[in-house]
């Protein structure tokens, strides 16, 4: 029966979506130029987010002599890696502390995370063979379409694979 108020009794309060762009990096250059260009965009530190293997962060390393305003963005990224997960052959996955962390973690908890072991198809690279080759991945947190739209497409000018690109709802914690 309709109430006075609308019919929204017993409706669930939608989880809020989160949408994750990532591409995938061979070298520093690349990457930190795909940074600086994000940076210049408009998006923020707490949108951004490096995962990779722990054994791949010594290539990320810049001489401590470099004034390179990008790399700079990038060290910010890397002071504080979290452990994400681990895989026999593959080492331990670490990425940026933040909100990429937390939707990643989320994915990982699953029982299938849907970004982390997503099957290779036609046109994309499948993230753990990306990383376990010495790629680095370079994930964006969008809020909304658009900004996604935005970051694939800085993402894409540089990225050595594919870009994903990936949209799901989180949980509401309780």
């Amino acid at each position: 029966m309709r109430s006075e108020r609308g019919n929204n009794r017993g409706m669930a309060t939608r989880a809020p979506k989160s949408r994750l762009s990532i591409g995938f990096y061979d070298d520093r250059e690349r990457l930190r130029s795909t940074v600086g260009r994000l940076f210049e965009r408009g998006f923020s530190r707490d949108q951004l987010g490096i995962v990779t293997l722990r054994k791949t962060i010594a290539a990320l390393i810049e001489p401590a002599t470099s004034e390179h305003t990008d790399w700079k963005l990038v060290s910010r990224l890397l002071d504080e890696l979290l452990p994400l997960d681990s895989a026999p052959g593959l080492g331990e996955i670490v990425v940026s502390r933040g909100p990429i962390h937390r939707i990643l973690a989320h994915q990982v908890k699953l029982p299938s995370p849907e970004v982390l072991t997503a099957p290779a198809s036609a046109g994309t690279s499948d993230f753990a063979s990306v990383l376990q080759q010495g790629a680095m991945a370079l994930a964006v947190a969008s809020e909304t379409s658009e900004q996604q739209w935005a970051s694939t497409r800085i993402l894409l000018e540089h990225s050595a694979h594919p870009v994903q690109t990936h949209e799901f709802s989180l949980k509401r914690p309780g």
